[in-house]
């Protein structure tokens, strides 16, 4: 579930849950936390980590990020931060789940005045790191002056960590060259796979 949303094949995934945990095989997932119900907190206590997608604190910069500002982008924020909060209460009265609940950011101009907010509203509901990213692509990184009130709000976000809320810096904001690629040979292979939503496996994530 790096690329695309995992909960989709909503039957697979319950499925091949409970087969990679028969086996004793370490499991996580990338999502946008908006199809979970239920049936799926129960696969998802099942797993090692789950991260949820979320680059906003508020509905509006939500829908205009993921949905092209489209109203339904409202509706799913909110229902994803349901979602998140019923599943740490799940986490919590479950005596057999080892289940991490993360989440990530990823800084762009239009989001970053947001992400202490975010941290605020992911430690309320029960998530247990924060992941803050940039943009690889290089294409909406922060301007210097942006660069400088984001470093204000990261600093923020620090006060608030404790032993139930980490705060992770991927990538430092004053030196995008860390993020450049300077290697001519992907040995993701060697590490993971990943499972299509047809079923098969691919050796690439």
């Amino acid at each position: 579930g790096i690329t695309g949303e995992p909960l989709i094949a909503k039957k697979a995934f319950i499925r091949a849950v409970d087969i990679l945990k028969e086996n004793g095989i370490r499991v996580g997932i990338y999502t946008n936390a908006v199809l979970i119900d239920e049936e799926i907190i129960q696969s998802l206590l099942k797993i090692d980590y789950i991260n949820v997608s979320i680059d906003a604190a508020t509905p509006e910069t939500f829908a205009n990020l993921k949905c092209n500002g489209n109203p339904r982008g409202i509706k799913a924020f909110n229902r994803l931060v349901d979602n998140i909060r019923n599943l740490a209460i799940a986490r919590e009265r479950s005596k057999d789940s080892k289940l991490e609940i993360n989440a990530s950011f990823v800084l762009y101009p239009d989001n970053y005045r947001e992400i202490y907010e975010a941290a605020k509203l992911l430690k309320s509901i029960g998530v247990r790191t924060l992941r803050m990213k940039q943009d690889i692509s290089g294409k909406n990184l922060l301007s210097a002056e942006q660069n400088a009130e984001a470093e204000e709000l990261l600093a923020k976000i620090d006060g608030i960590v404790d032993d139930k809320f980490k705060f992770v810096r991927i990538h430092p904001l004053n030196n995008p060259s860390e993020m450049k690629r300077t290697f001519n040979q992907c040995l993701i292979t060697d590490l993971m796979a990943a499972i299509g939503s047809d079923g098969n496996i691919y050796p690439c994530n």
